[in-house]
């Protein structure tokens, strides 16, 4: 997990990138991208026929994605999966690199990798879904869910802890994390950690992103709906949104189509450490697909979970740029997600239509930035 990614691109419907006019209907051009493929191919059989799994309808805009991500994939630079949507159509959905490395089975848009962060957009959801069944509301203060609140939580409430301003201290920042990251815990252990620290500053003064906060509202979600988050998450969200490919990680669990997470020691790409998902919790424990993240999207927009004024008020800055779970800035919304082996990105620009998913187990990968470049291609195929 990490803190939020300010990648901004302020002038993505305004401009028009010379160095992105790569496809037209023009013959030539056609031509010199179908040899950039038959180059790719030759240079890269076992990254171009994961990225062949899914096909799209637009070959131009294929011919660039994969000229994009391809080198970025040889380089050792990104591995994972990628999905482009327009208007609620999935435009392009491909898998480069390799799931597995030591077993060399290629990553496709089914491979399941964990979200991190992403998870955080899950847990508003629950709690707006919460507050609309009236078990709760997010002007609550926590200690009306908490009976054992430290007396210096009295001025926090739900809503400070979902816009990332409560002031509690981000437990992943404490010199001790590595260990316990390790190590099954459980919910009341982990919110032990952080109980007894002093404040940062006032709640609601400022923001200072907390994976506690995170972690503290799956702790209330559970004790007022006296259900688990992961079961909470699965009936109000996954099973409505039709997410079969989502779910609560487990690292015991002998899960289809899972991704092993990688990250590097100095220039040699390793195995990630183990990392057991109690700690993240609701703050980042989810597993998913690119596929599943793009159903997500889209059952958000419909109202189908949660109404339309729960989402508008989600997606409404709280303080500075950020809302419940999500960035919302320059016309996107966005967020994103790192943890043990994994990196993640989801945007999403509400005018034109345009969402963006990247997934990846590379933890040294930057979706962020791969994502804003997607979308530039993406939204220059559309104006060509």
């Amino acid at each position: 997990m990490q803190a939020r990614q300010n990648l901004i691109w302020p002038h993505l419907f305004t401009a028009r990138d010379e160095n992105y006019k790569l496809l037209n209907s023009d013959n030539k051009k056609m031509q010199k991208y179908t040899l950039i493929l038959i180059f790719f191919s030759l240079a890269w059989p076992g990254t171009i026929s994961a990225a062949r799994e899914q096909d799209t309808s637009d070959t131009a805009l294929a011919a660039s994605i994969d000229s994009y991500l391809m080198p970025l994939a040889e380089e050792g630079k990104f591995s994972g999966a990628v999905l482009l949507a327009q208007d609620g159509q999935v435009e392009l959905a491909r898998g480069y690199g390799y799931a597995n490395h030591e077993h060399r089975i290629q990553n496709t848009p089914d491979t399941k990798f964990r979200i991190g962060s992403l998870t955080k957009q899950f847990t508003a959801v629950l709690l707006l879904a919460l507050d609309e069944q009236g078990e709760l509301s997010t002007d609550d203060y926590i200690s009306k869910h908490l009976p054992d609140a430290p007396e210096h939580w009295e001025g926090i409430k739900i809503a400070h802890l979902l816009s990332h301003t409560s002031g509690i201290p981000n437990f992943t920042g404490f010199a001790d994390n590595l260990r316990y990251e390790r190590l099954p815990t459980t919910v009341e252990q982990t919110v032990a950690r952080f109980a007894d620290k002093e404040l940062n500053f006032e709640p609601g003064s400022r923001f200072e992103y907390s994976n506690s906060g995170y972690v503290l509202l799956g702790y209330i979600a559970e004790l007022v709906a006296n259900k688990s988050y992961e079961d909470l998450v699965s009936e109000i969200i996954l099973k409505k949104a039709g997410m079969e490919d989502t779910g609560y990680d487990h690292p015991s669990t002998i899960l289809s189509k899972r991704a092993a997470g990688y990250s590097k020691t100095g220039d040699t790409l390793v195995n990630a450490i183990h990392f057991e998902m109690d700690t993240p919790h609701a703050a980042g424990a989810l597993y998913s697909t690119v596929y599943d993240l793009f159903k997500w999207d889209q059952a958000l927009r419909s109202g189908d979970i949660i109404s339309k004024a729960s989402i508008e008020k989600m997606e409404t800055p709280y303080f500075g740029s950020y809302g419940f779970g999500v960035d919302t800035d320059e016309g996107q919304v966005f967020h994103s997600g790192t943890i043990s082996g994994f990196k993640a990105f989801m945007r999403r620009y509400p005018q034109s239509g345009t969402s963006v998913i990247v997934l990846s187990n590379y933890q040294f990968s930057d979706p962020g930035e791969i994502s804003l470049d997607l979308a530039k291609i993406l939204l220059t195929a559309e104006e060509s």
